[in-house]
């Protein structure tokens, strides 16, 4: 995931790439400790998702036909109809 300062100023942005991940029970987590360059250090920065903002994301990406969150959307759909079919035959 990449982290970036938004400014309209182009000499003072700043971006930083982190894949530290933490997991917890509902939702994923990644650090960015010490962003920012000089003055504009503003430390420490933490972005959390949840599975919910995971299929947002998703969505949005195949509504503009990204291949892979297509993909992913069949196979979603594809694992959910097994269960439903397993489940309706018991």
């Amino acid at each position: 995931m990449m982290l970036q300062r938004m400014k309209n100023n182009i000499d003072a942005s700043c971006e930083k790439e982190s894949l530290d991940w933490t997991w917890s029970h509902n939702e994923a987590s990644i650090d960015f400790p010490k962003f920012g360059n000089g003055t504009e250090r503003h430390s420490d920065f933490r972005v959390t998702l949840t599975w919910r903002d995971i299929e947002e994301i998703m969505k949005a990406m195949a509504n503009k036909n990204h291949e892979g969150a297509l993909r992913a959307q069949r196979a979603l759909h594809l694992a959910n109809a097994i269960e439903d079919l397993f489940r309706n035959s018991n």
